[in-house]
């Protein structure tokens, strides 16, 4: 089969989720599929690789102007976020490439403006998360001022996605949560359509050096809200107790794109930062207890499957625990004396963070392997081999709701 994916974003390097998750894509389908990946050009970004398995080609990075892009989406009904994603020449290379396409596979909610210049060839969404599940989620714990805004943002999207999967004869998501969220607002016909195929993440093959005793860390991308908002209620409601609970504690944060109030913040708590460090992994090796303190959000939270492949145990969130399949792998904590009593009773505990960090592996091992993750995608393009007829009938009707 010549299966066409379309992303939004240049993965190369992967530096996000979605990017992560269009490199797994056309990697699983190529073994057994012959398969293209378009992705917008960028000068700054890294060179693409020259031995990938699949083609790569391009468009123009160039956006449309944002005040004709934010009217474009207005009066299409699409969310305003679209408007970031409004590239004048992706609409001209679908339809120059989809001729040689007998499936498209197209990315994330905000390029789905681009249903049209897709014929009647067969679709699947990969939606990744449910975004409008992210920003509903969000509007609970974002400004006071800002929720009006994001919930009618969610409205918007929750309309897209459905006009989507209704165009596509599958639809593919990160989480089993985000799935069933979807599933509770859909008609059942186009709930059925979806499917849970993780991100893969390859477990740690060497230590990664010495643990530090008594060392928390979080990881993730402080430039998205989500972890802004969860190191914040941890720095306010667990840290103060844990570090009377357990004296000498340390903390660690570790990513990118950390706002410098944020920074003061953590300084003011006696935490440490590394900031986009060579290997993560290793570093997450090295601590010993990881912390997923989310209270919001969509998709897939990597900051656990991460530490599960450096053998580092897991506490979160009821939250960030319901974006795995992590049951027996992990420890959930939701109030503030609950995180501290969970996060005192690890490091304090040897044997028990042994038992964790090898119940983590193994789940990384049987969900999240790269070999479970192809077969998902696979299994997911064999389902609508052949609907090229039923893709015709819907792209009528996905163009008239555009």
């Amino acid at each position: 089969m010549r299966i066409l994916i379309v992303a939004g974003r240049h993965p190369f390097p992967p530096r996000r989720g979605d990017e992560l998750r269009a490199l797994q894509c056309a990697e699983s389908l190529a073994g057994r599929h012959q398969v293209t990946l378009l992705v917008p050009d960028s000068p700054v970004a890294g060179t693409i690789p020259l031995d990938l398995p699949f083609r790569v080609e391009t468009f123009p990075r160039r956006r449309t102007a944002l005040p004709a892009a934010l009217l474009s989406v207005v009066s299409a009904g699409l969310p305003i976020q679209n408007a970031f994603f409004s590239y004048p020449a992706l609409g001209r290379r679908i339809a120059e490439l989809r001729g040689d396409a007998d499936l498209v596979i197209l990315q994330l909610v905000r390029l789905a403006g681009e249903m049209s210049a897709l014929g009647d060839t067969p679709l699947i969404a990969d939606l990744v998360d449910s975004l409008s599940l992210g920003f509903r989620s969000r509007a609970r714990r974002d400004r006071r001022w800002l929720r009006p805004l994001l919930d009618a943002e969610a409205r918007r999207v929750e309309r897209c996605e459905e006009r989507l999967l209704d165009r596509a004869s599958g639809g593919l998501v990160v989480s089993d949560r985000d799935r069933a969220d979807l599933a509770s607002r859909l008609p059942s016909v186009l709930g059925k359509r979806l499917r849970t195929v993780p991100i893969a993440v390859d477990a740690l093959g060497r230590s990664g050096g010495v643990r530090r005793d008594d060392t928390v860390v979080f990881s993730g991308n402080f430039g998205y809200f989500v972890n802004r908002d969860a190191l914040g209620w941890f720095l306010a409601e667990v840290w103060p107790g844990l570090c009377r609970a357990r004296p000498g504690v340390r903390l660690l944060c570790v990513g990118s794109r950390v706002p410098e109030a944020l920074r003061r913040e953590l300084a003011r708590a006696g935490g440490k930062l590394s900031v986009d460090p060579e290997d993560l992994r290793a570093v997450l090796a090295r601590a010993t207890v990881a912390v997923a303190p989310l209270q919001c959000g969509s998709g897939l939270p990597i900051k656990v499957l991460e530490a599960w492949s450096a053998g580092t145990p897991v506490v979160a969130s009821p939250w960030g625990a319901a974006g795995v399949d992590g049951a027996g792998a992990l420890e959930v904590a939701a109030t503030p004396g609950e995180w501290i009593e969970a996060l005192a009773g690890l490091l304090g505990s040897p044997e028990r963070r042994a038992i964790l960090a090898a119940a983590g592996r193994s789940r990384l091992s049987s969900r999240y392997s790269r070999e479970a993750v192809r077969r998902g995608f696979l299994e997911s393009v064999e389902s609508v081999r052949g609907s090229r007829g039923d893709g015709a009938r819907a792209a009528a009707v996905g163009a008239a709701a555009l």
